[in-house]
């Protein structure tokens, strides 16, 4: 995919974002469009049409270039993203995490903690994605408890990853990958 190759934002405070720009789609399409393609994604499939419909005035559908960041870490926002098509690059200071295929959902963690955005996400190809705000999201918990339960559960798997992806990371710092304290290659006793 060549992610390796792609920048952190972090790296590129100082750069503006692609040309081309990110083209908003939301008015171009109909309800009924906005409403098929939030229900395509696992997260809203099971929210009625007329719950969806209620919704789409209060959600953004944007196409974004590669290399726009939807997410920067560190940034107080409390918006959910579903990524419809595209990849996106997932860094956390600046370190490549993942990169993600659609259909994806991000910014769950800082939605259901509250705080700060934990990682930056980039489109790492163009992108299409549906931003839902707060006021949508409290509709859609408020009448599809599910939702909410889901993404707690898709926020604490990404909690067990990143933590897993550190213990990980400091295990590969300190030891030598393979076993090898005097670094010959060596498996076992003299040579």
């Amino acid at each position: 995919k060549g992610s390796a190759q792609r920048l952190a934002p972090e790296l590129l405070s100082d750069v503006v974002q692609p040309e081309g720009g990110v083209e908003d789609l939301t008015h171009s399409v109909s309800k009924i469009s906005l409403r098929r393609v939030l229900k395509n994604n696992p997260l809203l499939n099971k929210c009625s049409n007329a719950d969806l419909d209620k919704i789409t005035g209060h959600v953004s559908f944007k196409q974004y270039p590669a290399g726009h960041a939807l997410i920067r870490q560190d940034d107080i926002d409390q918006t959910l993203f579903i990524v419809t098509e595209g990849e996106v690059d997932v860094y956390v200071d600046g370190e490549l995490r993942s990169t993600e295929k659609s259909p994806e959902v991000c910014g769950e963690m800082s939605v259901v903690e509250g705080g700060p955005r934990q990682a930056s996400v980039v489109c790492g190809t163009e992108c299409k994605a549906v931003a839902i705000n707060k006021k949508a999201l409290r509709f859609l918990i408020k009448k599809h408890p599910y939702v909410w339960k889901d993404i707690i559960r898709m926020a604490q798997e990404r909690k067990t990853y990143n933590s897993e992806f550190k213990k990980q990371s400091a295990g590969e710092e300190g030891d030598d990958p393979h076993g090898d304290e005097a670094g010959d290659g060596a498996v076992g006793g003299d040579s």
